[in-house]
């Protein structure tokens, strides 16, 4: 369960609360273990215990033991208090203050750098001077990152948070809040999933165990699982979740949107057909009941369906077996043709600028 994340992690700097006694073992101590060793026995070809041996002695465990090693080493009663404080901490804690005051500085003049370099230029801004110095910080988060937690969850970190929070809002200053709360989120449960627990609740192993017991299967039951990775799926998990729910960008929404589009094209296409064809000549048989949905190019049931949806918001009523409109239908009806021709009138307008 160790992974990449984990290396970072183990390359720490014990800091010694209590029990901070460095331990000295020289070759006079008790504590030596002295070994004889014989120096030439290989170079004459002799076994040690032949007269011509010549020994040397060895001190197997001289030196000097820090506080932890000497415990380790027994040769301490009592064990050290000791506070590990990984390097890789104090290198990242300086690049999030030094990118957060960047950003927060020079945040009206990235932002109008990055989304309209002439407009900067023309006030005055230097956008290639800020564009190369957004950089420089984004290569110094990387390489500090990279020797923290390892290629994967940089990589993931820089794609995946942001894109989730592009999908819950346009404005930048939110992006730049919701994107290191998902991060952080992904990395706090998935640091638990790693260690076999999903969202601190449900045991992955009872989860196995269960699902042996159901299926007869032989799923492990033990969670074993690298934290980089775990960390990595859970802010995935997040980004499907926000990409399926989002209110504006989700695909539910979009779903929802398109369905909800169609419905009303499909009213406003019967108003307008009622609404081009009431007290004319053929009014008769464009409106009648039974030959709309002919007229429309419909099938029955639609034209029924549309009809009934259409009657019941008021904007249409029968009339001796004809459909015809309301008022509230027809002011419906031409505020819709108002919105339609207020949407044309700009590429017309294009259309005769580029021609002209």
């Amino acid at each position: 369960m160790v992974g990449e994340i984990g290396v970072a992690w183990a390359d720490a700097d014990a800091i010694c609360l209590e029990g901070c006694e460095t331990v000295t073992i020289t070759p006079d101590d008790p504590r030596a273990e002295i070994a004889r060793q014989c120096v030439n026995c290989a170079q004459l070809g002799i076994n040690p215990r032949d007269s011509r041996a010549e020994f040397a002695e060895d001190c197997a465990n001289c030196g000097e033991y820090a506080p932890a090693e000497a415990w380790q080493a027994g040769l301490l009663e009592r064990q050290p208090t000791l506070v590990f404080f990984p390097s890789s901490l104090g290198v990242m804690g300086g690049l999030t203050l030094l990118t957060a005051a960047f950003v927060l500085v020079f945040y009206k003049e990235l932002k109008l750098s990055t989304f309209d370099a002439a407009l900067a230029r023309a006030l005055g801004f230097r956008p290639g001077a800020l564009h190369y110095a957004l950089m420089i910080m984004v290569s110094l988060v990387a390489v500090g990152a990279f020797n923290a937690v390892g290629s994967i969850l940089v990589i993931a970190f820089f794609i995946i948070p942001p894109a989730a929070a592009y999908l819950l809002t346009d404005r930048l200053s939110l992006m730049l809040l919701i994107s290191p709360v998902i991060g952080a989120a992904g990395a706090f449960f998935g640091y638990d999933l790693a260690r076999g627990r999903l969202f601190g609740v449900v045991e992955v192993g009872g989860v196995f165990a269960a699902l042996n017991d159901l299926t007869g299967t032989a799923l492990p039951t033990t969670w074993n699982s690298s934290i980089s990775a775990s960390m990595v799926l859970m802010m995935f998990a997040f980004f499907a979740a926000t990409w399926v729910l989002s209110p504006r960008y989700g695909l539910l929404a979009g779903m929802m949107r398109r369905w909800a589009q169609r419905r009303r094209f499909s009213d406003m296409v019967f108003l307008g057909h009622v609404r081009n064809h009431e007290g004319t000549d053929a009014a008769a048989d464009e409106l009648s009941t039974e030959n709309l949905h002919h007229h429309l190019r419909w099938t029955p049931e639609r034209a029924a369906r549309v009809q009934r949806r259409v009657r019941g918001r008021g904007w249409v009523e029968l009339r001796g077996g004809l459909v015809a409109l309301t008022p509230r239908g027809r002011d419906q009806i031409d505020a819709f043709r108002r919105e339609s021709l207020a949407a044309d009138r700009p590429q017309a307008v294009t259309a005769s600028t580029s021609t002209g």
